[in-house]
C-alpha cells in the first residue's frame, strides 16, 4: 500500500471533509429533488480532471559502465494527479491530489516505493477587487523557466532530482500552508502572503537513487515554527509586466554545523533566514519577448566546509522568447554572484548558467518535437540535453518518447546524473 504523506493539520481537515461528504452523498437525493439547481451537490459546482501516466525508462550508452552490479535498473513509473474543484457564488474549495509508483524501489525498504499526497486543498474566497486563498498550496514568482532566481516561496522535492520536473515545475515545488490576499486595481495588483512552519527542501533518502553524498543522515532537526512573509507588486505599465518583490523569512535549505565538544559532538541542522528584494519585467520587443529576473539576497547563507557563512548574493536572469509560426525558441542565461564571505570561504562563489529551449509542431499541433539543453559551471561546467516528440493521438491521450543526456564530472551540477 502506498504512504500517505498529509501533515496533522491537513489529515483533520480531510477527515472533515469526507465527514462533510458523506452527509452530502446521503442527502444528496433529496437536496436533487426539492430544488436541484440551489443545491451545493449540483454538478456545475464541480469540476474534475486530471491525468494518468505510465512511464519506463532505460540506461542507454555506457553499457559497461551500466551492467555492473553497482547500477540499480531504471524500471518504470505510475503516476497520477486528480483535480476536484468546487465553487459557489464567491467561496470556492480546490483540492489537488497525486500519486507515484516507482518500480526501482521494488525490492527495497524505502517509502520511495510508492507515495500518496493531497498536495493541496485551498479554500477560497472572492470579490470584486479582493481574492483570498488559505490552506495548502504553492505560489511561483518570477519569469525563469528553469532557474529559480526568485522563485522563494515554496522549496523543492529532489528525491528524484529535477528530472521529472523540467516540463512542469508544478508538481516539483512543495506545497505549504499560507495565507494569500491579492488585491486588483486598475493596472496594479497586491499580493500579500503569509506562511508558516518552513517546509524544508526534501532530498532523496541516503543509499538510495540520486541521494547527496555525504549528506548527514542523523542530524538534529531544526525547529521549523517560523514565519515567512512575503509581498509582491505587479505593475502594467505600456505592455510591460513589472513586477516588485520583497521577501523575508527562513531558506528551506538545510544548513549544517558540528556542535558540541569531545565525546558529545553532534551535526545540527540549521535553518537560517532569508530576506530578498527583487524586480522581474516581461516586455514585448521586435523579435519577441524580452524577461528577466534580478534578485538581491540581503540576509543569506551557505554551507561552506563544516561551517555555516552569512553572505550577500546577487542573482540575474536574462530571456528571450521567440515564437515564429510553428517554432518557439526561448534562451535563457543566469549568473550568481556572492559577496562578504570570508577568506576561509571554500565553495564557489561566482556561478554562471543558460538554457535553450527548441519547438516545432506538426500536424494542427498534434505532433511536437522539443530539444532543452541545460548548462551550469557549478563545481565544473557540465550539461543536460532532453529530446523529446510528443503525439496527441486522441483529445485525451498522448503518446510520448524521449531521451536525455547528461555529461560532466561526477561532483558537477548534471554530471552526479550519470550514475
Amino acid at each position: 500500500m502506498p504512504s500517505i504523506i498529509v501533515d496533522k493539520f491537513s489529515m483533520n481537515a480531510l477527515r472533515s471533509g469526507c465527514v462533510l461528504l458523506a452527509i452530502w452523498v446521503v442527502s444528496a437525493s433529496s437536496l436533487a429533488i426539492s430544488d436541484q439547481g440551489s443545491s451545493l451537490l449540483s454538478l456545475d459546482r464541480f469540476s474534475i480532471k486530471g491525468f494518468s501516466r505510465l512511464e519506463q525508462l532505460q540506461r542507454i550508452g555506457n553499457q559497461d559502465v551500466f551492467e555492473e552490479d553497482t547500477q540499480t535498473s531504471l524500471g518504470s513509473n505510475l503516476d497520477g494527479k486528480l483535480e476536484v474543484d468546487w465553487s459557489h457564488d464567491d467561496v470556492s474549495i480546490e483540492t489537488i491530489s497525486y500519486g507515484k509508483y516507482r518500480s526501482q524501489y521494488h525490492d527495497s525498504d524505502s517509502d520511495m516505493e510508492s507515495t500518496a499526497e493531497v498536495r493541496e486543498w485551498i479554500l477560497g474566497y472572492e470579490t470584486d477587487n479582493w481574492q483570498y486563498r488559505l490552506g495548502k498550496q504553492q505560489v511561483a514568482w518570477g519569469k525563469g523557466d528553469y532557474f529559480r532566481i526568485i522563485d522563494v516561496i515554496n522549496p523543492l522535492n529532489l528525491t528524484e532530482a529535477l528530472i521529472p520536473y523540467l516540463d512542469d515545475y508544478s508538481l516539483g515545488r512543495v506545497p505549504r500552508e499560507m495565507l494569500l490576499v491579492e488585491h486588483f486595481q486598475d493596472e496594479v495588483e497586491y499580493q500579500f502572503i503569509v506562511a508558516g512552519k518552513t517546509q524544508r527542501t526534501e532530498y532523496a533518502e541516503d543509499q538510495t537513487n540520486f541521494s547527496v553524498p555525504g549528506f548527514p543522515a542523523d542530524s538534529v532537526k531544526a525547529d521549523s515554527e517560523n514565519l515567512d512573509l512575503a509581498l509582491r507588486v505587479r505593475f502594467f505599465i505600456d505592455g510591460t509586466d513589472l513586477d516588485i518583490y520583497a521577501f523575508s523569512g527562513y531558506n528551506p535549505d538545510p544548513l549544517f554545523r558540528l556542535e558540541g565538544s569531545g565525546a558529545q559532538v553532534f551535526t545540527q541542522e540549521h535553518l537560517e533566514k532569508r530576506d530578498v528584494l527583487a524586480v522581474s519585467f516581461a516586455r514585448p520587443i521586435a523579435l519577441g519577448v524580452l524577461r528577466s529576473d534580478v534578485a538581491y539576497y540581503l540576509d543569506e547563507s551557505v554551507q561552506s566546509g563544516n561551517a555555516i557563512e552569512a553572505i550577500n548574493k546577487l542573482d540575474a536572469l536574462l530571456g528571450l522568447d521567440i515564437q515564429e509560426n510553428e517554432w518557439t525558441f526561448n534562451l535563457q542565461a543566469t549568473v550568481s554572484q556572492l559577496y562578504n564571505q570570508s577568506d576561509q570561504f571554500i565553495a564557489q562563489d561566482n556561478i554562471k548558467s543558460a538554457s535553450a529551449l527548441i519547438q516545432k509542431e506538426w500536424s494542427q499541433q498534434r505532433l511536437m518535437s522539443s530539444l532543452v539543453w541545460l548548462y551550469s559551471d557549478l563545481n565544473e561546467s557540465s550539461n543536460m540535453l532532453k529530446y523529446n516528440v510528443r503525439y496527441d493521438w486522441r483529445s485525451d491521450s498522448q503518446f510520448e518518447v524521449g531521451v536525455i543526456v547528461f555529461d560532466g564530472p561526477a561532483n558537477s551540477m548534471h554530471g552526479m546524473y550519470d550514475d
